[in-house]
């Protein structure tokens, strides 16, 4: 399914999907809220995407007040407003806040290996419902009869030995839990309760009790699983606080060289399947949430210079093809989210690969 199983088709170059917080902000119900977290999850790890990027969209302006006919009752009407749009924007950005915080977790979790989840996610509200999402289809969820060249594994505290053995004579860096039933030696310096990505060359044997610090196991970067074998490995997350966060605070030291914008869908507006993308190294595709993202970027004061979407995103389309006709109402129906992500990805896979020729 997709790119989630890898393959050869993942490296040189990364994709990365900014979400909305809105997209689980809208929904009451934590059920509801953990069931759109993993249709997103599941559309990234069935897409291979690198990077989910959570972020705020800027509250609406309040709205205009009417002028009253006595200069004391509009005073009080004045301070009153004032009052409630301060109030009001208190209460939005908690909200996004909120929602940003609970998507972030929910995503860390599914995308974290089951055998890991209990030494890094404890009792949480937010995830008390994450039993309504299915395993994800993520190579790095590896089951302990599995072999797999590389496992996601957590750093152990040493064992204490009060009297040195000849068998112990050479402790091991680290011993690290990579989802087998005895730990695995490392040579690393990651303190205990640190994730680690071990590559298993060499048959990394597990330690059985009694048996000296031996193997051939290794903690690499997280990155080489795909650099070197194109195998897709699972996603990070960030949260940005500001839609111009999404692109100045970009991990990748060059940054963003594809910026694709999902504009909603009008007889007018571009169609993702029609895009034509060059090569590149590191993709974004921006999600639209209750605002579009023209809105977006004309209520960010960090983007100054820039007006529109169409002048930030290198491609500003939206996931529906254009009506054929003006008068249809189908192009104006909400798009949830986690739909749209699904559609956008549909249309652009095969543009990204054969923008890079699958290298």
């Amino acid at each position: 399914a997709g790119d989630g199983g890898g393959g050869g088709g993942l490296t040189g170059w990364t994709v990365s999907v900014a979400i909305p917080s809105r997209a689980v902000a809208r929904l009451h119900k934590k059920e509801l809220r953990t069931y759109v977290a993993g249709k997103l999850a599941r559309s990234c790890a069935i897409f291979g995407v690198q990077e989910v990027v959570v972020f705020d969209e800027p509250p609406r302006p309040p709205r205009p007040t009417t002028s009253s006919s006595s200069s004391s009752s509009s005073s009080s009407s004045s301070s009153s407003a004032s009052s409630s749009a301060s109030s009001s924007a208190s209460s939005s950005a908690s909200s996004s806040d909120s929602a940003a915080s609970f998507l972030i977790r929910v995503l860390q979790y599914l995308e974290c290996p089951l055998y890991l989840r209990k030494h890094f996610f404890g009792k949480h509200p937010d995830l008390r419902h994450v039993g309504v999402v299915g395993p994800l289809p993520m190579p790095h969820h590896s089951s302990p009869q599995e072999a797999s060249p590389y496992r996601e594994g957590v750093v152990l505290p040493l064992p204490v030995l009060p009297v040195p053995s000849p068998a112990h004579a050479r402790l091991p860096s680290a011993l690290v839990h990579v989802g087998l039933a005895e730990p695995v030696e490392v040579r690393t310096v990651a303190p205990a309760g640190t994730r680690v990505t071990v590559r298993m060359d060499g048959g990394g044997r597990a330690l059985g009790a009694g048996t000296a610090a031996v193997g051939g196991a290794e903690v690499v970067a997280h990155s080489e699983v795909r650099e070197r074998g194109g195998t897709y490995w699972g996603y990070t997350t960030r949260h940005a606080p500001s839609f111009a966060s999404l692109f100045l605070d970009c991990p990748y030291e060059a940054g963003y060289d594809c910026l694709i914008g999902v504009a909603p869908p009008s007889p007018s507006s571009a169609y993702m399947g029609d895009v034509r993308l060059q090569p590149f190294k590191h993709m974004i595709v921006v999600l639209r949430g209750e605002r579009s993202l023209d809105e977006c970027v004309a209520a960010d004061d960090a983007l100054e210079g820039i007006d529109t979407a169409a002048a930030l995103f290198h491609h500003y389309a939206a996931a529906l093809p254009p009506s054929s006709s003006s008068s249809s109402s189908s192009s104006s129906l909400p798009i949830p989210c986690e739909d749209e992500l699904l559609m956008v990805m549909s249309s652009l896979m095969p543009r990204i690969r054969a923008a890079n020729g699958r290298r």
